[in-house]
């Protein structure tokens, strides 16, 4: 039989037109499955290279959003103890208003 392309790949169909060739194109294509397998072998290596390398993102990120957090923290406290001086500074001049 001749083979049938499928998909744009020959397959054979029968091994009485060409007899001696199975064993070729089992050959051939073990030797393509041992390059995927290698290609696909890389492939995870570079994607636990890179998961790695966005957790190690995540975490400065998570600190860089931690100081500002802390720093915003830090300055609202300056600025509540600015308020109480200010308040009592006020009083002591009596430029307070009224309670309504």
């Amino acid at each position: 039989m001749i083979p049938r392309p499928l998909n744009g790949i020959a397959y054979a169909v029968g091994n009485d037109h060409h007899p001696g060739m199975s064993d070729n194109r089992a050959s051939i294509m073990l030797d393509h499955l041992r390059a995927i397998r290698g290609d696909i072998g890389l492939m995870k290596d570079d994607l636990a290279d890179v998961k790695q390398r966005l957790t190690t993102l995540e975490i400065q990120l998570g600190a860089m959003v931690a100081t500002e957090q802390s720093h915003y923290g830090q300055t609202m406290l300056r600025l509540d103890r600015l308020d109480v001086r200010l308040d009592r500074i006020e009083r002591r001049l009596d430029l307070t208003d009224a309670p309504a």
